[in-house]
């Protein structure tokens, strides 16, 4: 049985990053802007507004520097470095005018499905959103001035849910997980665990076939601290990984925000700096060493640990 309702709209707040890796402050300030930017401009092919963030973050960073030193100037090259290659990542052209919100509720819950609708350059409200759940029409609704649209659902039915949104002659598509308080529930950083190597993109050769796995056993709950969740959703899909929600890592917030919906948070497998922030759940593991969990070698330990 479901049902939805139209609801209010509302300002989302302004996102924060995570970086899992000890990166030096400037280089952390370009990639949040520089994932911030690409967010709020997807879907509209633009490479500029990403150029001039860069510009701008690299000078800042160069301002902080107080005299030049031979470790100031490596630092410059690999800041140039990584920003050039997000500014190629993040500049593809994309053909999206709005965007849905991945989410994670439990069954016989409300949840707000939420997307955003962007005019050439920055968010665009007063247009028609329509919501589709399993290629089911929910409702439609119109975005407020800030850009959102916000479409009250819930379902008995729990599972993963493909969701899709329509706007115009765009389109885009998420997912929902509904679950209850029986299921377990992990969580699994993308850019830590399923990366090949740092910042490689490059997918790790058995993370695809260990969560196809998982997914048997555990309800999959991707985060990103670095890409954010549009190219993460475009990473995932384009290399074969399971479709599961993907939602921005925003430390012990969003670990409070889940288990206040009654989510069952059973394990997370993140970087040691994510692990750091993720007290609030007992089972934590890394690929890497760590103070704040249990370091793994490979997946197959992983599944013997999370099957104890």
């Amino acid at each position: 049985m479901t049902n939805s309702k139209v609801v209010g709209r509302r300002s989302s707040n302004v996102d924060r990053l995570h970086t899992p890796y000890r990166l030096p402050y400037f280089l952390t300030s370009a990639i949040s802007c520089q994932h911030s930017a690409y967010d709020s401009l997807q879907g509209h092919g633009h490479r500029a507004p990403t150029f001039c963030t860069f510009l701008f973050f690299l000078t800042s960073s160069l301002s902080n520097f107080r005299a030049f030193s031979l470790l100031a100037f490596s630092r410059f090259v690999l800041l140039t470095a990584f920003c050039i290659l997000l500014t190629v990542f993040h500049g593809v052209p994309a053909s999206a005018g709005v965007t849905v919100f991945d989410s994670v509720v439990m069954a016989n819950e409300p949840v707000k499905l939420t997307a955003l609708t962007k005019g050439r350059f920055f968010p665009e409200g007063g247009k028609l959103v329509t919501f589709y759940v399993n290629s089911k029409k929910i409702g439609t609704t119109l975005s407020g001035g800030d850009g959102y649209a916000f479409l009250k659902y819930k379902s008995s039915s729990r599972g993963i849910k493909r969701l899709k949104v329509v706007s115009g002659d765009d389109t885009d598509e998420g997912a929902l997980l509904i679950t209850w308080k029986k299921d377990r529930v992990i969580l699994i950083e993308i850019e830590s665990t399923l990366f090949d190597a740092m910042l490689s993109f490059k997918p790790s050769e058995k993370g695809g076939s260990a969560l196809r796995k998982l997914s048997k056993q555990f309800r999959i709950v991707y985060v990103s601290s670095l890409m954010g969740m549009v190219q993460s959703r475009k990473w995932l899909h384009a290399n074969e990984f399971p479709v599961c929600p993907v939602l921005k890592w925003e430390g012990s917030e969003l670990i409070d925000d889940l288990k206040e919906k009654g989510v069952s948070l059973y394990a997370i497998i993140a970087s040691p700096d994510l692990l750091s922030e993720a007290s609030g759940i007992e089972k934590r593991f890394s690929f890497d060493e760590t103070e704040d969990g249990i370091e793994v070698k490979d997946w197959d330990e992983l599944d013997r640990y999370l099957k104890r």
